[in-house]
């Protein structure tokens, strides 16, 4: 893992904020997450960075030309979840799903495995 890392997502994968806590409302939201990943890369390139991007599932699945542009610059990919739940509401199962969904999601975009993972909002406790 690099020592620089930004976690993808987009604005509206806010945690604690009950109209965008279920995956069923954002799809009503406009993403921004392209533009800002496409800002991210362009100063990593000028100052020839690299870094680790911790990716939602979510975003590998709806929009894998992201996923794609990350890997294709040399960064590592890691996982941020699929659904950007906090670990410590949900139970063991759910998790293991939630972390498998989104470990293949991005591992099928990029054709790697993914071998990091970042709890959303830090949760394990």
């Amino acid at each position: 893992m690099k020592i620089l890392t930004f976690d993808v997502e987009d604005w509206f994968h806010i945690l604690d904020y009950a109209d965008t806590e279920s995956i069923k409302s954002w799809g009503r939201y406009t993403p921004r997450v392209h533009k800002n990943v496409e800002q991210i890369l362009e100063l990593l390139e000028q100052h020839r960075q690299t870094a680790t991007f911790f990716c939602l599932g979510w975003v590998a699945a709806k929009h894998p030309e992201i996923i794609k542009m990350i890997d294709e610059a040399g960064h590592e990919i890691g996982s941020h979840s699929f659904a950007h739940g906090l670990v410590y509401q949900q139970t063991q199962r759910a998790f293991e799903a939630d972390l498998h969904e989104s470990m293949s999601t991005i591992s099928e975009v990029t054709g790697k495995a993914i071998d990091c993972y970042r709890a959303p909002g830090f949760s394990i406790t």
